[in-house]
């Protein structure tokens, strides 16, 4: 089936410290199913920061008939943009999802098993980690970032090809660690992107430090790839949405540099109160969950 390469998704600064500002961005993938991303990269050089995979345009059009045809509310308003249209793409609510692991240490495995487990506390979704060979959602450790196709997109990958890789967890993570990327990575998987991406942000950039960071290795990104990744926000008036919410097992760090007003954010390692808001009460609908606050 088809391969492709993926380049979306906040790749975050991580502040002044040396140690820290080496791993601000996540390696590009290489093309799914080809292999490590990055085969001969030690694992302290490894971006802990995660990008998300975005299909390429050919396969667009089938990934929204799949989306729709999962779950009948992922049906973008006509006209909507590129990036509206990520989000829609959620899994039909009290659907479950079978989950397997093309490789991995046991023990982590199961740490990972532990910590994506507390998503269906909240969401209205079962996972079943039963390796089996339909699996909507395949693991791997192999291919040096981490990241995840986002929700139904999924359905597009070759079934022997990974859906969801984390490229540096290992038996000497801390458990702080494995919340922080196992969380927003299942999120991803549930069909949740990246904060920063809300409509209401509060994000005042400061765009020319932004354009500079991002212009510098590793990304060398352009003016118009900065916009598109870091800047771009679905329109108030596309989907629906929740206050926007710095506290987001969804957002990563920004550093006050890269804001007017020196608005920053640290590193997020639990759900959020609104992330399992949304995600009872919005995305995944269980009975009796209360409304989110305006």
């Amino acid at each position: 089936m088809k391969t492709y390469s993926t380049i979306r998704g906040m790749l975050t600064a991580l502040g002044a410290s040396a140690a820290i500002a080496s791993a601000s961005a996540c390696t590009t993938p290489s093309k799914v199913g080809s292999g490590p991303a990055v085969a001969n990269t030690t694992k302290a050089a490894i971006p802990h920061v995660c990008v998300d995979r975005v299909l390429p345009s050919h396969m667009q059009e089938g990934a929204k008939v799949t989306a729709s045809t999962e779950n009948s509310r992922n049906k973008p308003p006509p006209g909507s943009s590129s990036i509206t249209a990520m989000r829609y793409k959620k899994w039909l609510p009290g659907r479950t999802l079978h989950v397997r692991f093309l490789e991995g240490d046991p023990g982590v495995v199961g740490h990972v098993k532990k910590v994506a487990a507390e998503w269906m506390t909240y969401a209205d979704i079962t996972l079943v980690f039963d390796d089996a060979s339909n699996s909507e959602i395949r693991v791997a450790f192999q291919q040096g970032g981490s990241w995840s196709n986002i929700g139904t997109d999924a359905k597009q990958v070759d079934a022997s090809e990974a859906t969801m890789n984390y490229g540096w967890l290992d038996s000497e993570t801390p458990d702080d660690e494995y919340s922080r990327v196992v969380l927003h990575e299942f999120g991803h998987a549930l069909g949740f992107v990246h904060e920063h991406q809300n409509p209401i942000n509060e994000i005042q950039w400061n765009k020319e430090v932004v354009y500079a960071y991002y212009a510098g290795e590793p990304n060398k990104w352009d003016r118009a790839t900065v916009d598109r990744n870091i800047f771009a926000r679905y329109a108030t008036a596309e989907t629906q949405y929740t206050r926007f919410d710095p506290t987001s097992i969804m957002e990563y760090p920004i550093p006050k540099e890269h804001t007017l007003n020196g608005f920053s954010v640290g590193w997020n390692k639990v759900l959020s109160p609104m992330d399992k808001c949304y995600a009872s009460s919005v995305a995944y609908p269980k009975a009796g969950a209360q409304p989110c606050p305006p």
